[in-house]
């Protein structure tokens, strides 16, 4: 949505410029694809995405967040400012040592297998599943 944009992507274009970009360069028959990147648990639709862009592009890539270095406490001070009710699920993915990451991240590529059968257009998976190091802020 456009206030989880302005507020992950200061300055960039918005969603729906972005759609009307694709839309123009592929009716002039320019290649083009649609990045998913990065897939927010618990906020990136991605069919809904993919809804709204399928017949604008030639590929559809999927890329997951990869919290690292200092830009995972900060991202994940974005989630608690922004999206408490999210909290526990990025601390089970990007911080504790428990399989769940795994499990979530399982879910979330069984959701691409499915757009793929669906899709008019390949769909590329980008996902990375490598645990995260802790030392990240907490959500509390």
């Amino acid at each position: 949505n456009e206030s989880d944009n302005r507020i992950i992507e200061p300055g960039a274009s918005s969603a729906a410029e972005r759609l009307d970009t694709l839309k123009q360069l592929h009716s002039e028959g320019i290649r083009t694809y649609l990045f998913i990147s990065p897939y927010l648990p618990g906020i990136t639709d991605m069919t809904e995405i993919y809804k709204n862009a399928q017949n604008h592009v030639d590929m559809v890539c999927v890329e997951n967040l990869n919290l690292r270095g200092s830009y995972k406490s900060e991202f994940l001070r974005i989630i608690r400012d922004n999206h408490p009710e999210l909290c526990d699920l990025y601390m089970q993915i990007y911080v504790d040592k428990s399989n769940y990451a795994e499990r979530y991240w399982g879910k979330v590529e069984a959701e691409i297998d499915n757009l793929k059968r669906v899709s008019k257009v390949p769909v590329i998976s980008y996902m990375y599943h490598q645990k995260i190091k802790k030392g990240a802020i907490n959500c509390d």
